[in-house]
Parts: structure tokens; C-alpha cells; sequence
């Protein structure tokens, strides 16, 4: 009875693109790309592709986004809803088709974007440098998992896992290392345990060990080498101090 797939790349970890979306064709699924964390879009296959121009993005327009698809209907529904929902008729008169949201960029934001653009490849590998870095600082330590990534990747943040021995004192690392002036933070709490959308008797026990384990380092391409290489250490500082402990209380 499945309507849709939905694609996601994870922290610009592309996942098994081509294997899902021959499954999806298989069973005449729409197909749904969430590329919001790449940095780096490829051309897509997808029946929807969405990527974000929000501020933490290198090309950013502060809160926006976009959508490409090749159907002329579903993105002239998509305009009505980016329209607040409203169609011109003639002159004055407008009419309203849908439910929508006032979502149109601004001049100022295509300004700022279209800047950064041109820097677009000083950004990424800035990134790519980040990452390699973390990547040889973290090799073999043993109290945490890189999830595997292309060395060719821009991304988005840096996620590790860390072994179940730091699961209990998880958040005395988070803020051990907030202390340290280093921005981290969890990707990202199952929807479905969050006050709007709680259900008590849904489990996902992959997604939510997944949620225990992850931690994020941050590789922004304003960090200098130095930065980073300070971010790195002082996080495998940290985690040693806690290894000891366990959850064993």
C-alpha cells in the first residue's frame, strides 16, 4: 500500500541511491529525494528533489530551499503553495486553489546566495580538507565509528558513533566539550518521541540506537586547519575521560 519512498543523504552521505530508487521503479513508487544536507547535488532521478539554501548551507539564501521535478502538474501545485496558495485571474483579481505559505525569495537572498556561489569551490573543499583531517585523527580508536563516507564528499557535519561504554555519560561529553567553545550537537531525535508527534507504542530500535550512539563534530568551511585539528583532539581528550565509566550507573 506504499504511495512513496523518501531518499535521504544523511550529513551529505549519499546513501544506496540507485539500488532503492530501481526497487521504487519496480513497485511504481514515487520517489522523493531529501538532499537538504548535500553539498554537492548530482543529477537525480527522483520524481522530487529537494535541497536547502538555509543559513548554515554554503549557498545560502537564510531560509529557503528548492524543488525540481520534471512534472508540469506537480510543480504548478508546488508554485500555488509557494504562492500562499493563490493564482491571478486578471488585473486585481486573484483566487486561492490550495493552502499555501508565503515562500518566494527574496531579492536580498538570491543576492546573497548567488555570492557565495562563486566560492562554492574554495567552500567544499575547505570541507573536504576538514574531514580528511578528522579522518586520520580518529582512525582505530576503538571507543567510537566513523560511518563510512566518500573521501570526495563535502559534509554537511561530521557524525561519529560512539561505543555503548560512552552512551550513559553522553551527555556530560555534549557538555564537556560545549564548555570547550566546541558547537556539537545529536543528529537527530526520532520524530515520533517528540511531544507533537509521540507514539508510545512505535519502536525502531535501529533508529533509536542510532540516536543514542551519534554525535556531531562540526567541519563549517570557516574553520581554519587549526580549528579543526584542535576540535579533534580535544574531543578524543574528552572521550578518554569518560571511557572508564561505562553504564554502569
Amino acid at each position: 500500500q506504499s504511495k512513496a519512498v523518501v531518499l535521504f543523504h544523511y550529513a551529505g552521505i549519499s546513501c544506496e541511491i540507485e539500488k532503492i530508487i530501481a526497487t521504487a521503479k519496480e513497485h511504481k513508487l514515487l520517489i522523493i529525494e531529501d538532499a537538504t544536507q548535500t553539498l554537492m547535488p548530482q543529477p537525480s532521478k527522483s520524481d522530487l528533489f529537494i535541497y536547502s539554501l538555509q543559513s548554515i548551507m554554503p549557498s545560502s539564501t537564510e531560509k529557503t530551499g528548492f524543488v525540481a521535478c520534471d512534472d508540469p502538474e506537480v510543480a504548478s501545485k508546488l508554485q500555488y503553495f509557494r504562492d500562499e496558495g493563490e493564482i491571478k485571474r486578471a488585473v486585481w483579481n486573484f483566487d486561492v486553489l490550495t493552502p499555501g505559505a508565503d515562500l518566494k525569495l527574496s531579492q536580498l537572498g538570491a543576492v546573497a546566495a548567488l555570492h557565495q556561489l562563486e566560492k562554492l569551490k574554495e567552500i567544499i573543499q575547505r570541507r573536504q580538507e576538514i574531514t580528511a583531517l578528522y579522518d586520520q585523527r580518529f582512525k582505530g580508536n576503538k571507543l567510537i565509528d566513523i560511518i563510512p563516507h566518500s573521501s570526495a564528499k563535502a559534509l554537511h557535519f561530521y557524525p561519529i558513533m560512539l561505543s555503548p561504554a560512552l552512551h550513559c555519560p553522553k551527555e556530560d561529553i555534549f557538555n564537556a566539550l560545549i564548555e570547550k567553545g566546541i558547537e556539537v550537537d545529536v543528529h537527530t531525535k526520532p520524530i515520533y518521541k517528540t511531544k507533537f508527534f509521540n507514539d508510545s507504542k512505535l519502536r525502531l530500535p535501529v533508529v533509536e540506537d542510532f540516536y543514542r550512539s551519534e554525535i556531531s563534530l562540526p567541519c563549517h568551511h570557516q574553520l581554519s586547519l587549526e580549528d579543526a585539528t584542535f576540535i579533534a583532539d580535544t574531543f578524543l581528550d574528552v572521550i578518554d575521560a569518560y571511557g572508564y565509566r561505562g553504564c554502569s550507573f
